[in-house]
């Protein structure tokens, strides 16, 4: 495999073909990132570890 630059033959062309094909892939990924909409369910799940946990640390002082 020759790596020197006169092996890879690349021309001006080639050189700006790659560099619009590059800025073209950053800018398709940038379009494409996806976030989930905003949710109240981690207020309701923490609220609900919440009732959990002290219900559990007052379980053993409960008269049975």
């Amino acid at each position: 495999m020759d790596t020197s630059l006169q092996g890879t033959n690349l021309t001006m062309d080639k050189v700006q073909d790659l560099e619009v094909a590059q800025e073209a892939e950053v800018t398709e990924a940038e379009q494409h990132i996806h976030l989930p909409s905003p949710s109240l369910w981690p207020l309701v799940l923490s609220a609900a570890i919440l009732v959990t946990v002290a219900g559990l640390l007052g379980l053993p002082d409960s008269p049975c």
